[in-house]
């Protein structure tokens, strides 16, 4: 993990490099000469469905701002997330959806044609009305 990290940021011939290194996402200097030192912040991998992940994703590769996460946490700190403020709460959209327990895919419909604020959130209630039949 430690060696990878180093390559993609420091590294102009590997194929990850135009994501971090390429972009400015770089190691700090204490951990690309130590491994100890990286070791020591982050810690020994919690279990194979770990990997190595920057909190601020526009931020590089330093104490503070790397844990062990899993694939789905990895996937709900992408930099092109959207992300959703509601009642003081900050997440990703597909997060808001499981914690709603919406179906997949109903916020980003609701998002596209222009749904905001409380409506955005709430569940759809559907109001049928009766017809007098005459």
């Amino acid at each position: 993990c430690w060696v990878k990290i180093i390559e993609r940021c420091c590294n102009p011939t590997d194929k990850a490099y135009p994501k971090y290194g390429g972009r400015g996402i770089l190691i700090c200097n204490e951990w690309r000469y130590s491994f100890e030192s990286f070791y020591q912040h982050v810690g020994p991998k919690p279990s194979s469905k770990h990997s190595i992940d920057r909190i601020n994703t526009f931020k590089g590769y330093e104490p503070g701002n790397v844990r062990w996460a899993t694939s789905q946490e990895q996937g709900r700190n992408r930099r092109d997330n959207r992300i959703l403020i509601y009642r003081g709460q900050s997440r990703c959209v597909s997060e808001w959806e499981e914690v709603l327990g919406f179906k997949k895919g109903v916020l980003r419909a609701r998002l596209y044609l222009g749904w905001s604020g409380d409506r955005l959130f709430t569940p759809q209630i559907v109001r049928f009305s009766r017809k007098a039949v005459a």
